[in-house]
């Protein structure tokens, strides 16, 4: 069993790694959201070398001393991520450092083998208090989202399911702190092995939906939309980016537009000679969305026209001539603006 263990080890801390680079680098004005999510994927994926380091070499004394810190900082940045989630103006002042007491103190422990309390009962302890704290941020339901427009209730349910997580993390390392205490080495810890499959499961399915840029991802990458804070903005502000946008429509309305691919945001930002976050705030500020999210939804409106006037033109020519390079790119959008695949909004209109 200690050979699977090692394997998943590796495979929950690659992951996490990937999506951790993925969020440092996604171009956002707001990145707090995203650096604090990707911390939280940094530290899992550390979390996931200094066990491997336990399981390999048999307990190195820094890797024993650090690791259970790791774990009591997921739970305060977690946290912290749906303050800032919800709370647009969230910024960290000295006292929010109080959070962070807990990690320190059983670092200190481990490395001084000083323990003036357990320090599994200090993991778990926080584990059930901040996922206790998440559920009771979503006793408030999803209008605590209402700044988010139609992702309000996405975000929401990440809420709950981060407040599962932290349930079902609980459990397992529950788990594994009774059969220690039962005398139980660690490579063949039962709690251990549900603890790295459950990981490498949840991490796997994040990754491989912000990467794909889900439906159900989307959210994430609107973390600098506040769809109340149009008024905020100043009339020069407003007047610059209605003339991006302006500039922007014409360049969208060009013939052949549509035949090309997609262009990326530096890309468009480029050909249109502004600056790129101004032309991604210029987007977000006119149209509500971001550029990607509104520029899938000007390509499914073009294939809605095109099914509508050409009930007998082909599927594979209706994707390209909408500007989509494959079927389940297509597809994927054209459900997400519709919530039908586009047979089956031909069948209807039809």
């Amino acid at each position: 069993m200690l050979n699977t263990m090692v394997s998943l080890d590796v495979a929950v801390s690659c992951v996490c790694l990937l999506f951790a680079i993925h969020m440092f680098r996604v171009e956002l004005l707001n990145k707090l959201p995203a650096v604090l999510l990707g911390s939280i994927f940094l530290m899992l994926s550390l979390h996931a070398v200094l066990l491997h380091l336990i399981l390999v070499f048999n307990r190195p004394s820094f890797a024993a001393a650090l690791l259970p810190a790791l774990p009591l900082l997921i739970g305060p940045v977690l946290y912290f991520f749906f303050r800032a989630v919800r709370e647009p103006n969230f910024h960290f002042r000295p006292k929010n450092l109080l959070h962070f007491i807990p990690a320190m103190l059983a670092t200190g422990e481990m490395a001084t083998k000083n323990y003036i309390i357990n320090v599994d009962i200090i993991v778990l302890t926080s584990i059930a208090t901040y996922g206790g704290a998440l559920f009771w941020i979503a006793k408030k339901g999803s209008r605590q989202f209402e700044h988010l427009g139609k992702h309000r209730g996405i975000a929401f349910k990440w809420l709950l399911l981060c407040a599962g997580y932290m349930t079902v993390s609980f459990a397992t390392d529950l788990i594994i702190f009774l059969e220690i205490r039962a005398g139980q080495t660690v490579d063949g810890s039962i709690g251990l092995l549900a603890t790295l499959v459950f990981k490498l499961i949840s991490v796997g399915f994040v990754v491989s939906g912000a990467l794909q840029r889900s439906a159900y991802f989307d959210w994430i990458y609107s973390f600098d939309i506040n769809f109340k804070q149009q008024h905020d903005e100043t009339a020069t502000q407003l007047k610059t980016y209605q003339e991006i946008i302006s500039a922007y429509e014409t360049l969208c309305t060009a013939p052949g537009f549509y035949e090309q691919a997609a262009p990326s945001l530096k890309e468009m930002a480029f050909q249109l000679g502004v600056p790129i976050r101004q032309l991604s705030r210029a987007v977000n500020v006119i149209y509500g969305v971001s550029y990607t999210r509104h520029l899938n939804h000007q390509r499914v409106e073009r294939a809605k026209n095109l099914l509508q006037k050409h009930p007998n033109m082909k599927m594979i020519d209706v994707m390209y001539e909408s500007g989509f390079q494959s079927k389940s790119s297509f597809n994927k959008e054209f459900r997400f603006f519709e919530s039908k695949s586009p047979t089956e909004y031909r069948n209807h209109v039809l």
